[in-house]
């Protein structure tokens, strides 16, 4: 599927099912990994279930942008200012974060054992 294909499906799904219930999918894709991967560390679940949870958490992301342009249009553009600039803040922390876990990784590598 391509990124416009997506783009369009998750819109439709936000139309269709409604603002809060798309978001309250978000949060319970998310908590169904947190329990999966809990239980996989624990001996009692699957990879397969890991796996399941991870991609419906990855697909569920996707929807976060579309949903903050929709609570926008909602409320009349109030929040178009912060919407906009969601992606390129989820950038510049994704990217702040991977240098402080390289930076992390390099210092527990360069202790003695």
């Amino acid at each position: 599927m391509t990124h416009e294909e997506l783009t369009g499906l998750i819109k439709r799904m936000i139309r269709i099912v409604g603002i809060e219930a798309d978001a309250r999918k978000v949060t319970e894709e998310c908590a169904e990994l947190v329990v999966a991967l809990s239980r996989y560390l624990d001996g009692r679940g699957t990879l397969q279930e890991l796996a399941e949870e991870t991609a419906d958490v990855s697909i569920m992301l996707e929807h976060i942008p579309h949903l903050l342009e929709a609570i926008s249009r909602a409320r009349n553009g109030q929040f178009v200012e912060k919407a906009e600039g969601f992606e390129s803040m989820t950038s510049y922390y994704r990217k702040m974060k991977l240098q402080r876990l390289r930076q992390r990784v390099e210092h527990a590598e360069a202790k003695p054992c």
